[in-house]
């Protein structure tokens, strides 16, 4: 499979804190990757480099495929839709360089990608948490991007209404084929939704794992992200019981 992304020594530095890096890996395309650790392991300082909202302070993201400047979907942990614009209109935000006919296109694809189609005219105060996400959510599919990336999307909304928007996006994202990242705390959801779990330690956030999500193994595996996460990372890696967990999870 072909590389989207690689991210090559990336470093950040809040003044005289270390707050990331060395960090290095490449996203393959169509690949969906969960960034999974403590508070504090620099997940969101990577998904931030990852969209271009924070300059490292060493190493590069570079993007690998398509021409040039790459479109980037973010949604983030709350929908931050903006209250006085239809949910047509929110999905249409940041989409004026395209002609109005496209716009539109755009929009409805996104909204039916969602299974929103009837509620474009809608305010937002007129929807529940879990559609203002799904709002959201399209309104980063609107931009047809190159690379998604999803900042704890259902941490702020009810369990049941989070596997129910779990399984929704698990369905889309097999659909569209997107090269995606996203953060979560929530290991059974990194399983449900991704087919690589990157485990984070820090500060500074470094990556201490890169393990392979498969049909089985589930539950080993996530025995195994708990005991890195349990250790300090190197030393955890070195435990004869995480090596027998690897050899099973594998």
């Amino acid at each position: 499979m072909a590389e989207a992304v690689a991210v090559r020594d990336l470093v950040v530095n809040f003044g005289e804190r270390a707050a990331l890096g060395p960090v290095s890996f490449t996203l393959a395309e169509g690949s969906i990757t969960a960034l999974v650790g403590r508070s504090g392991a620099g997940k969101t300082t990577l998904l931030r480099c990852l969209a271009g909202l924070l300059a490292p302070s060493r190493g590069e993201v570079k993007m690998l495929r398509g021409q040039g400047r790459p479109r980037i979907g973010y949604v983030f942990q709350d929908a931050r839709l903006l209250p006085w614009l239809s949910v047509a209109g929110n999905v249409a935000f940041g989409l004026t360089h395209l002609p109005r006919a496209e716009r539109r296109e755009a929009v409805a694809k996104a909204l039916a990608q969602v299974g929103l189609s009837g509620w474009a005219h809608a305010r937002p105060g007129e929807l529940s948490g879990g559609m203002a996400q799904r709002v959201a959510i399209a309104r980063a599919l609107a931009r047809a991007p190159d690379l998604l990336l999803l900042d704890e999307p259902f941490s702020a909304l009810d369990a049941f209404t989070r596997r129910h928007l779990q399984e929704e996006l698990r369905l889309l994202l097999h659909r569209v084929r997107l090269t995606v990242v996203f953060i979560t705390h929530d290991l059974d959801e990194a399983i449900a939704l991704g087919d690589r779990l990157l485990v984070m330690a820090g500060p500074p956030g470094r990556i201490v794992a890169d393990l392979p999500v498969s049909d089985t193994g589930g539950a080993l595996l996530k025995r195994q992200v708990l005991a890195l996460l349990e250790g300090s990372g190197e030393e955890a890696l070195q435990s004869p019981t995480l090596r027998v967990l690897a050899a099973h999870a594998g």
